[in-house]
């Protein structure tokens, strides 16, 4: 009796220990083009604050790092709820199943983390056209840093 006990203690401590949280904890966001003459290489992340109410912004610009502003927990929500429409477009395959690229030299991702997984969406163009749901994300995520998205490309 006292052992059966004991594994069960023991299972619902481990069971209590690896369940995964919901929500998303920090979202990162990363854009290199190498085929400007100059580099375009940006990154963000958006992390939790010591203050509830509030997202710390990280943004590091072709190599300067840049502390934005705190970005309130709703915008935040906003940012989330677009990351979680994001589609699997990245590629684009026609009925004879070849795969039609994109060669502007772009590469794009967004990770986010998501209790103990880390999920990443990656694009190889910036494009409304071709992967309308990562570029929504994508503007929200810059728009959020203080970046004009028009300038991303």
């Amino acid at each position: 009796m006292n052992i059966k006990f004991f594994h069960v203690l023991a299972f619902i401590l481990f069971c209590s220990c690896t369940t995964q949280k919901q929500e998303i904890e920090y979202i990162e966001f990363e854009h290199e083009c190498r085929m400007r003459i100059k580099s375009d290489r940006i990154f963000i992340r958006i992390l939790p604050s010591r203050n509830k109410d509030q997202r710390t912004v990280e943004l590091n610009y072709n190599g300067k790092y840049f502390m934005r502003k705190p970005i309130s927990e709703n915008e935040y929500q906003q940012i989330v709820e677009v990351i979680k429409n994001i589609e699997e477009e990245s590629s684009h395959v026609d009925e004879n199943g070849i795969e039609t690229m994109i060669l502007d030299g772009s590469y794009n991702t967004i990770t986010y983390r998501k209790g103990l997984l880390n999920i990443t969406h990656t694009s190889r163009s910036l494009s409304k056209d071709w992967y309308p749901s990562f570029h929504n994300a994508s503007k929200q995520i810059a728009e959020g840093a203080g970046l004009d998205f028009s300038n991303i490309r």
